[in-house]
């Protein structure tokens, strides 16, 4: 899909996240805002991603059978 270079800015600006979340989260709550960090950095990488595939490509990339 020729979409490569979205998606290294996506991961980029999701490692971005994760961290600064990390730098922040760790000086307060300590490991347990590492595990926070990197699942919001996660989450925000994999919404990011389905909202430019249905963007650019016009169609979800998972199931959804009662979706209409």
């Amino acid at each position: 899909t020729d979409e490569h270079n979205l998606l290294m800015k996506i991961a980029l600006f999701s490692a971005i996240i994760n961290l600064i979340l990390n730098v922040w989260l760790i000086q307060l709550i300590g490991i347990t805002g590492a595990a926070i960090a990197t699942a919001i950095a996660a989450t925000l990488n994999n919404a990011l991603c389905v909202y430019f595939v249905k963007k650019k490509l016009g169609f979800y990339p998972f199931y959804l059978p009662y979706y209409k």
